[in-house]
């Protein structure tokens, strides 16, 4: 797999992202701006993925609350400081609303250990952005800037640079994330002297790894924006970015806590499914586990066949078998792998 790093007439700056929030509203609308830098010839096709990966996972998380939908994409030729400038100027936001910003492409190293977003001719110191959209004072404020924070003209180091849970499960872990949650989060991506890589199969790095900890984190009994941190994000196997993150960032207590009943006894519940003790569990995956089912099929008169019939298991049904309906089942990280447990609203 071949990276690439921002570096460019600009170079590069870092990932950053940053959220303050104020009230608390159940009837919010997300305004989220999208800017990719999709007609750079070096990164252009890269970063089109990771700004399309990053929109789609916000379109569902909107779905899921119940949120309205309010999205600006700029890109390519459109991509210009005046076209931005309009854009948050004329930004309207009430007081229960949530607002995002993402971009994706060239940057360069600021004053601050934040960068300055380089696209065309123009340039876009983040803390300007950061200011800009907090002034409108919108509940939720999410800053995400996906390049690196190196010195202009800096030279490159390095090579060039999902599971079936219940949707009640992950509709509770968007609400908590999205809604129940107040203070301000501030990540970089690549620490000050440090590129930002990109590849052709999952885009730019970071934004790649944050969607992957956001898609997780909505599918846990107790999510947190701590959740998001990333430790390192791998280029190849000698060279990773090393993110750099203050998170300041609590509980409203607005929506109930979950009480963690157990784990799942997926043997039992596949034996009364299947029958008998002849079913087995296959090794688990990110999607889960299996069930290995015995079957014989008759070829001929002389002639039988004994094979295994996989079957993907529902989790959520086997939560409410062992536990009542008002289960749900969600996972923890261990280094060994993905462990699900059961766990209700208090």
């Amino acid at each position: 797999m071949i990276s690439h790093s921002r570096h460019a007439a600009f170079c590069i700056g870092a990932a950053a992202l940053a959220f303050v929030t104020g009230g608390f509203g159940w009837g919010d609308t997300l305004h989220a701006l999208f800017l990719a830098d999709t007609d750079d010839p070096t990164i252009g096709n890269f970063v089109a993925i990771s700004s399309n990966s990053i929109s789609d996972q916000l379109n569902e998380l909107c779905d899921l609350t119940g949120m309205q939908k309010d999205f600006v994409r700029i890109r390519g030729r459109d991509l210009t400081r005046q076209r931005v400038d309009a854009c948050l100027d004329k930004l309207a936001v009430s007081a229960d609303d949530a607002v995002l910003f993402h971009y994706d492409g060239h940057g360069c190293a600021g004053r601050s250990e934040w960068p300055v977003l380089a696209f065309g001719n123009s340039a876009l110191d983040l803390n300007e952005v950061v200011q800009k959209l907090r002034s409108k004072r919108p509940r939720l404020l999410v800053v995400l800037a996906d390049c690196c924070n190196v010195v202009c003209g800096a030279p490159e180091q390095g090579a060039q640079s999902r599971a079936r849970m219940p949707a009640e499960t992950i509709r509770k872990g968007a609400r908590k994330l999205l809604l129940d949650h107040a203070g301000v989060f501030v990540g970089c991506g690549a620490c000050k002297g440090e590129p930002a890589r990109c590849n052709g199969v999952t885009g730019s790095l970071f934004t790649h790894a944050v969607a992957e900890k956001l898609y997780w984190e909505t599918r846990s009994a107790h999510p947190n924006w701590y959740g998001l941190c990333v430790n390192q994000v791998p280029v190849s196997e000698e060279v990773v970015q090393h993110p750099r993150f203050e998170v300041d960032v609590r509980r409203l207590g607005r929506i109930p806590e979950t009480e963690v009943l157990g784990g799942l006894d997926l043997q039992g519940y596949i034996e009364r499914k299947y029958g008998g003790g002849k079913a087995v569990l296959q090794e688990p995956n990110a999607y889960g586990w299996r069930a290995l089912v015995p079957i014989r099929k008759k070829l001929s008169e002389t002639l039988e066949l004994r094979t295994n019939e996989a079957y993907d298991l529902d989790m959520g049904e086997a939560a409410r078998w062992q536990y009542g309906e008002d289960a749900l089942v969600s996972y923890r990280t261990f280094e060994d792998g993905l462990s699900w447990f059961v766990f209700r609203d208090r």
